[in-house]
């Protein structure tokens, strides 16, 4: 069986990466061939914020922290409204830059939709040009758009105002990513963690960007390690690094961490399938089994996981049980490929059957080309 692809959980991994759920509306974006013909110019490394450290409350790193669980509070309890101001504040400062950017782009998608955000932030920095949190976050807003170069551009002069700003250096190398420049966004990520080596998006986009664009996955393998450290039980972090780790051979550790995940959340699905996937890979049909029928007794209509279960049973060779598997599938989505195994399934079943009638219609074609009846000559009328 073919392992699982990171391409399963790329388009959510990508975006939980960037933030804690993509924004309503947000396009698919484009995957390009890497190009480095023509790259733009990274942005070289500056000197990086002062790491906060905790400090008695009169402190103004104190009041930093409290102003960002407060802020966080009414992010989490939809009062963006409140919320908007402290955060700008809080990511201008670069204190927790990468949640405080997240829930900031976020209140504005929540109050302003995609094109409202674009319109209010060009608002903002025509009220002031010399915003970095604002044209870095209108260059975020402009790539949803698909607008690339203007997005670049703003990306590029939030770093022109503010070189510390550790967001606006992540915002470029997403930038990169989109546009198909995986190696100048892995050069991005990789300056960032030198920076803040601890940098959760830079280590998840590391791992992504190097397992599947640049096709190494042990070069992905420790920061898809470092990315899952102290989240084991995430859904993201852990099938990630499990699926990294079915690429590098480490079949071992890619079960610890697909089980890491499905102990602590019953119901994590890609977790549970992806578990399955591997059980089926290494010969543990009752496992896999127990895996796919589990995500179906959750839910019924679920295809990846009845498409899964009947190929599962085509590699036991229990092609009834396929069959039944595939009109499951076909009957809730009329997809092609529920189709294409349905077929495969019946002509595996028959397949004696089939095989039987085929060469009995050849012998009777053979045997009526072979079989020509010479006709008798006429008698002589006079003949005695």
């Amino acid at each position: 069986m073919r392992p699982v692809s990171l391409i399963a959980v790329s388009m959510f991994v990508s975006l939980s990466a960037f933030g804690q759920a993509a924004p309503r509306g947000t396009p698919a974006l484009a995957t390009l061939a890497d190009s480095e013909g023509q790259e733009p110019t990274p942005v070289e490394p500056t000197v990086p914020p002062a790491v906060e450290a905790p400090t008695p409350i009169d402190d103004p790193a104190s009041e930093k922290r409290v102003l960002f669980e407060t802020a966080m509070a009414d992010y989490a309890g939809n009062r963006c409204e409140e919320a908007m101001g402290p955060l700008k504040t809080l990511v201008a400062a670069g204190y927790h830059g990468s949640d405080s950017a997240m829930a900031l782009r976020a209140c504005y998608d929540k109050l302003y939709g995609i094109e409202g955000s674009v319109t209010k932030l060009r608002a903002e920095i025509a009220a002031n040009p010399d915003d970095p949190v604002a044209h870095s976050n209108l260059g975020v807003f402009l790539m949803f758009q698909q607008q690339w170069d203007e997005a670049q551009k703003e990306v590029i002069k939030a770093l022109a105002l503010n070189p510390k700003d550790i967001d606006a250096k992540l915002n470029l190398a997403w930038w990169y990513a989109q546009v198909g420049q995986s190696r100048a966004a892995v050069r991005e990520h990789e300056a960032i963690l030198v920076l803040e080596p601890g940098n959760k998006r830079s280590l998840i986009e590391l791992c992504t960007l190097l397992a599947e664009r640049e096709n190494d996955p042990k070069r992905a393998l420790p920061y898809c390690e470092a990315h899952a450290s102290g989240m084991e039980t995430n859904e993201i972090a852990g099938v990630t690094l499990g699926l990294v780790r079915m690429r590098v051979g480490d079949l071992e550790g890619a079960e610890k961490a697909f089980l890491r995940v499905v102990e602590a959340d019953p119901a994590a699905r890609t977790a549970t399938l992806s578990l399955g996937h591997l059980r089926q890979y290494r010969g543990d049909f009752d496992g896999a089994q127990a895996a796919f029928e589990k995500v179906l007794v959750a839910e019924p209509k679920n295809e990846e996981a009845r498409l899964a279960l009947a190929r599962l049973f085509q590699a036991k060779k229990d092609f009834g049980s396929a069959i039944t598997n595939y009109k499951a599938a076909y009957k809730e989505s009329q997809s092609g490929m529920a189709l294409g195994g349905l077929a495969k399934a019946y002509l595996q079943k028959y397949f004696l059957l089939v095989i039987g009638g085929l060469l009995a219609a050849m012998g009777l074609l053979l045997w009526r080309y072979l079989n020509v009846r010479v006709p008798e000559p006429p008698t002589p009328a006079n003949a005695v």
